[in-house]
């Protein structure tokens, strides 16, 4: 039995993640495939506020694995539109998410189904030690550091001006945004920036690697959320470096024991400072590495739905995100 894996090329995060899980279940020796529309066989959707046209096939079948990337829209009025017709497609299927966050959030909403919780990974291509260590000599451009990245897509939702605003009183530290400028109130802030930020633009997948692996930390100021799980935090965790977080949405439950995270109520200003004055140590490796429990988790979703045997591997994905919510 052939599962497809359903994401369309359009949808950039679900479908690199998608990619990945796709080319671990085949390792594991499930029958899956990539594909941009689902057939008429078995099939594991990837919904996302980017791909909201695949609730069509969803909404004329039944018995499907739904993986939700996005819980809500993250426009209001959107928002108020489309859950309903989200609630009704969505109990026609089996759902998972990437956090405790996003099933309560989707129930929340309305949602009265069972939701199950699986981790997140995306491909990352680490650098070598040198290479890395270049690139942060090359990033911190001479100032003593500590050397501090913002990475994805660069929007006032994610607290870009206000980390471009709190760079202004911490000269010492280097604050590296990589990615494209999304909105007219990030371009402003970053019109105005100090000398210490550097904006690098959007980078090819390597670059992006090298850039993540290269900061003392990875800053992630985001004080609102639609049930998303970060793609740059899982990134730089698998690239070996901490993050410093808000204590907002999905963010804290993939946190680890060298990452900084703040209090409810911080300020993404005060995070930034935070991160500045912090002592940072590498991370360590993952034992088992980050695909193996995500493999292991869809597995068991795959089984519960008849489409593959059941799995004998004691591989377990992290306390965090294995039960059925």
């Amino acid at each position: 039995m052939t599962v497809d894996i359903v994401v369309p090329p359009s949808s950039l995060g679900p479908r690199r993640a998608a990619d990945l899980l796709c080319q671990g279940l085949v390792a594991d020796g499930v029958d899956a495939r990539l594909v941009d529309r689902p057939g008429d066989g078995p099939a594991n959707v990837h919904l996302s506020n980017s791909s909201r046209a695949l609730l069509v096939p969803l909404a004329r079948r039944r018995g499907w694995l739904v993986t939700l990337h996005d819980v809500v829209p993250r426009d209001r009025r959107a928002r108020r539109l489309l859950v309903p017709v989200l609630r009704r497609v969505l109990a026609r299927h089996r759902v998972v998410v990437h956090s405790r966050h996003a099933a309560h959030l989707l129930r929340a909403h309305g949602f009265g189904g069972e939701v199950g919780v699986v981790p997140l990974a995306l491909p990352v291509s680490p650098p070598s030690p040198r290479d890395r260590l270049a690139a942060r000599d090359e990033l911190l451009a001479g100032s003593p550091g500590p050397l501090l990245v913002l990475a994805g897509v660069l929007k006032a939702a994610k607290g870009v001006p206000d980390v471009v605003t709190a760079a202004r009183a911490l000269p010492h530290a280097r604050v590296v945004l990589a990615g494209h400028v999304a909105d007219e109130a990030t371009g402003r802030a970053l019109a105005a920036r100090t000398a210490n930020v550097t904006l690098v633009g959007q980078a090819d997948d390597a670059e992006f690697c090298r850039i993540l692996a290269a900061a003392d930390a990875v800053l992630l100021p985001r004080t609102d959320s639609v049930g998303e799980t970060s793609g740059p935090l899982v990134m730089a965790h698998a690239l070996g470096t901490p993050v410093a977080m808000l204590d907002t949405g999905s963010a804290p439950e993939y946190a680890g024991p060298h990452d900084l995270v703040a209090p409810p109520g911080t300020a993404p200003a005060d995070l930034v400072a935070q991160a500045a004055h912090r002592s940072w140590s590498r991370l360590a490796p993952p034992p088992g590495g980050t695909v193996a429990p995500v493999v292991a988790a869809y597995r068991r979703e795959l089984a519960a739905l008849g489409w593959v045997a059941t799995p004998t591997a004691t591989v377990r994905p992290p306390t965090a995100h294995d039960p059925r919510a």
